[in-house]
């Protein structure tokens, strides 16, 4: 008797995951693919900034149960180890993120940038918007100053530049203006 349990046990068990397959793969279907990170790379900057060093290119695509996100990033470095001054711009799909358990995430982030403004002598944070695509930027100051510009473009993908030992929140802005969103919006289609 006990085998016949465990048999109706098991098919039970295989007949509700075939029942749920249509449905699972219907969700697979409707998750978008990653852009491939060349892509997101053709869309850093090539500014060279005055003392600074120009790293490589990093970036990669990556697939795991059944989503795929991408990035792509450059870095610049200025100064030694006790006066390092770094700047970052990553480019991030998370195409396969933004939509969490029936809520659009991307829609949560956009909302939650809306409305929100603050200011004292240590720094400050305010919504920005930048080439037509809403975001963020927010300063700090003192012994460790940082600056970083948020961007969400096309639902899907974050444009962040984070600028480490400094808190020149206008070379952030020269660096963002010579990269085209709007062919990043695009390569989202």
């Amino acid at each position: 008797m006990k085998k016949a349990v465990s048999y109706a046990v098991v098919l039970t068990c295989l007949l509700g995951l075939a029942a749920s397959a249509p449905a699972a793969a219907a969700k697979a279907a409707k998750t978008p693919k990653a852009v491939n990170y060349k892509t997101l790379q053709a869309i850093l900057p090539t500014l060279e900034l005055a003392g600074f060093k120009r790293l490589p290119v990093e970036g990669s695509t990556d697939t795991a149960f059944g989503m795929s996100m991408s990035f792509a990033s450059v870095t610049y470095e200025k100064g030694g180890d006790e006066n390092l001054q770094t700047i970052e711009v990553r480019i991030e799909d998370n195409a396969a993120t933004m939509n969490y358990g029936g809520v659009d995430m991307s829609e949560m982030a956009s909302t939650m940038m809306q409305g929100m403004e603050a200011e004292s002598d240590a720094g400050y944070y305010k919504n920005v918007t930048i080439q037509g695509f809403q975001g963020s930027e927010r300063v700090e100051r003192g012994e460790s100053p940082t600056a970083e510009i948020v961007i969400l473009v096309a639902k899907r993908f974050t444009v962040k530049l984070t600028a480490n030992g400094m808190d020149d929140v206008a070379l952030l802005q020269r660096l963002v203006n010579k990269m085209d969103l709007a062919k990043l919006a695009k390569s989202a289609k």
